[in-house]
């Protein structure tokens, strides 16, 4: 019975140096016990901002080939036979593909008519933004073809002075880089595409 009571007398092993000073019977004072809360919530914090920078790090990196690799192996398996075939709903791959529709180097001419398929088959708000997105191109390509007759005949005036054109200059520097603007062939192009996207969704 003696044995049991030395036992229950003796402190269990523990990591944290607060209850082991405890434990022995030491005197631990304010400042020590918030110095050591302290290193415990900062050791607690570093594993967890290890962990999220991780993940960051996987998120953030992007591969546009990938995409577009991914984006086609998934229409073409909802092509082969949907759900019979292993195909499976995906959100972020149809995202991907109604976002780059129009991108020139995204989704190739050879393919659209397979996504133009799948875009048929869409519902509810994606169905609505995707004709909406597709009409505005519409619109675009119908009011810009009239205009671009009269922005190809457009001259600058060659007898401005050095100033003026100092003044130009400093202005271009200043403003944010502009992308380039379209080419009639590639307004064209998206014209042809928002059509396509037009007759699919009715």
């Amino acid at each position: 019975m003696q044995k049991s009571l030395d036992q229950a007398k003796k402190p269990a092993a523990t990591t944290d140096a607060t209850d082991v000073a405890l434990a022995e019977g030491a005197k631990v004072d304010r400042e020590t016990v918030d110095a050591l809360a302290k290193e415990l919530v900062q050791k607690a914090k570093s594993k967890k901002s290890k962990k999220g920078k991780k993940r960051v790090a996987v998120q953030s990196v992007a591969d546009p080939e990938r995409d577009l690799s991914e984006a086609l192996l998934y229409v073409s398996a909802w092509k082969a036979g949907g759900v019979a075939a292993g195909w499976k709903f995906n959100k972020v791959k149809q995202m991907w593909l109604l976002q780059h529709l129009y991108a020139h180097d995204s989704i190739p001419d050879d393919r659209f008519a397979d996504i133009v398929e799948y875009i048929a088959g869409l519902q509810g708000a994606a169905k609505t933004r995707t004709f909406e997105q597709a009409k505005g191109f519409w619109d675009q390509g119908a009011g810009s073809s009239s205009s671009d007759s009269s922005s190809d005949s457009d001259s600058s005036d060659s007898d401005s002075s050095d100033s003026e054109n100092e003044a130009d200059d400093k202005e271009i520097e200043a403003a944010p880089k502009k992308p380039k603007p379209e080419t009639k062939e590639q307004r064209r192009w998206k014209v042809a595409r928002a059509a396509a996207v037009m007759r699919a969704l009715g």
